[in-house]
């Protein structure tokens, strides 16, 4: 820990004003998290096994990956 004080410089605040919240993409990804914490937790008990609930999450995270794509100016894939 030492180390890293030592060896890392110092964060240099921004002067930029930025209020922007993606409220969205917070939604998105929260609600896909949680789905799949429910799969790896209440996978083994469903039906079909892990598969059952996995398609509600990447239904979630694969909407936010594209949202986060275009929110950003650089390429993503």
């Amino acid at each position: 820990m030492i180390m890293g004080f030592l060896s890392i410089d110092p964060d240099i605040p921004s002067a930029e004003v930025d209020t922007r919240v993606d409220w969205l993409g917070g939604a998105l990804v929260t609600v896909g998290l949680v789905l799949i914490v429910y799969v790896l937790s209440d996978g083994e008990v469903a039906p079909n096994g892990w598969a059952t609930s996995c398609k509600g999450s990447r239904g979630c995270l694969a909407p936010f990956t594209a949202h986060e794509c275009q929110q950003t100016s650089s390429r993503c894939w």
